[in-house]
């Protein structure tokens, strides 16, 4: 597929397969954040997180537009808007753009993360997750359910 400034053209099924991911970043982020100890960073959690709101977004843009956003994951609110529109909550804007700001943060810093934060950020990111899964259930009604990732060994 072909790639355009930040963005990549993908085939029009591309959104299963970045549902799958999204949904599988944020049940991993969840379970560690529910089942952490204490000393663990949290921060790991919250790589997971930003991983799974790229997800839900991409998964969105590729179902929209059939592009995905690459490289510049900041620019991926505005893909959003431009495939949603006025239909874009503006709270879910606003979580979303938070997330992308903390990626780098999160991903690479040397400074530990807190707990509270990472709460936050789950808290936001299932704002996003639920407002994606039903934007993607009215687009394609009973193809959304069964998306999973694979259970089968290569």
């Amino acid at each position: 597929m072909t790639r355009t400034g930040s963005t990549k053209t993908v085939p029009k099924d591309h959104w299963r397969g970045r549902l799958a991911k999204a949904r599988g970043f944020l049940k991993l982020a969840r379970n560690g954040i529910d089942l952490h100890d204490p000393g663990d960073d949290p921060d790991v959690y919250c790589a997971a997180l930003v991983k799974a709101a790229i997800g839900y977004a991409d998964a969105l843009t590729a179902a929209t537009r059939q592009k995905v956003n690459q490289q510049d994951h900041k620019a991926i609110v505005q893909l959003l808007r431009d495939g949603f529109g006025n239909k874009l909550p503006k709270a879910i804007e606003t979580k979303l753009t938070i997330i992308m700001s903390r990626k780098d943060e999160v991903e690479y810093g040397a400074k530990l993360g807190r707990m509270d934060q990472a709460r936050r950020m789950l808290d936001d990111t299932e704002a996003l997750a639920e407002w994606a899964e039903a934007q993607l259930a009215a687009m394609f009604p009973g193809q959304t359910a069964a998306i999973a990732p694979s259970t089968e060994e290569d």
